[in-house]
């Protein structure tokens, strides 16, 4: 974990991300304790499309893009 959090801003940087961005990343990772933290599946792209509903109730949910692994933090987070 140690060695992919030391290479996140490069990777970002590579892929495009602008400079405002990039300089959150280390702050947004200090904020998660990554090595102590249950791993859940966090998913990236949340929609009504991919929630499936039965009885007026939420029963699943489905997409075909890419979920991974992270915190307990990270999932509150994003959905805050």
């Amino acid at each position: 974990m140690a060695e992919q959090r030391a290479k996140c801003v490069e990777q970002q940087r590579k892929l495009g991300f602008g400079e405002r961005w990039l300089e959150q990343i280390p702050e947004i990772l200090d904020g998660v304790d990554l090595e102590n933290e249950k791993a859940v599946l966090l998913h990236t792209e949340v929609m009504s499309v991919h929630l499936l509903r039965q009885d007026g109730k939420l029963s699943g949910l489905f997409d075909f893009e890419p979920a991974m692994r992270g915190s307990t933090s990270s999932s509150r987070r994003a959905s805050s």
